[in-house]
């Protein structure tokens, strides 16, 4: 299945084009990010149960050039622009900060049942502080396409809307779904 989603960012001006190509032994994700003084590109790919292997993150924000890449080697260990990292080891997730795709990967992996709480560790790519760390996330299941998101410790807060392959539609205050294709 590919889809291509096409998302705008409501309090920055972005618009992002995302292709979302899931296949038979991987997810694989391209997407371009453009918007006042920023131009973004990143690549995901992930198993075929959405736990992230590999993240590719590069262009320029704010008059700074930047490129990230981290992979997961064969014993899982996250390597950080060619370095091991352990600090991201208990991440199975990525989040980019200017971006609503990656809240698709928990939401798709976690396959949560409606009221259930999970939480989660991520390797969080914050552009706008220009810094990368590991930090928890909390997901919870309210219906069918709608899931509550919290910062742990909570810090900011969301209930987000989402089609029925887990992608987007409204995430208020932040990014709505322009356009897609399948």
């Amino acid at each position: 299945m590919g889809t291509q989603i096409k998302w705008k960012g409501l309090d920055d001006g972005t618009i992002e084009n995302c292709i979302i190509d899931v296949r038979s032994e991987s997810v694989l994700v391209t997407s371009e990010i453009s918007g006042p003084d920023l131009d973004i590109c990143y690549k995901i790919r992930t198993d075929t149960h959405w736990k992230t292997n590999y993240c590719e993150l590069f262009g320029h924000f704010g008059g700074v050039n930047f490129q990230f890449l981290f992979e997961r080697d064969h014993l899982g260990t996250w390597i950080a622009n060619g370095q091991p990292d352990n600090r991201f080891d208990q991440c199975d997730y990525v989040d980019i900060s200017l971006t609503p795709f990656t809240n698709s990967l928990p939401i798709n992996r976690l396959v949560l049942s409606e009221k259930e709480v999970r939480e989660i560790s991520v390797v969080y790519f914050d552009l706008m502080d220009r810094t990368i760390k590991p930090v928890k996330q909390c997901y919870t299941r309210l219906s069918a396409n709608l899931y509550h998101y919290e910062n742990v410790p909570n810090d900011f807060e969301a209930d987000i809307l989402v089609d029925d392959n887990g992608f987007v539609l409204d995430y208020p205050g932040l990014f709505t779904r322009q356009s897609d294709m399948q």
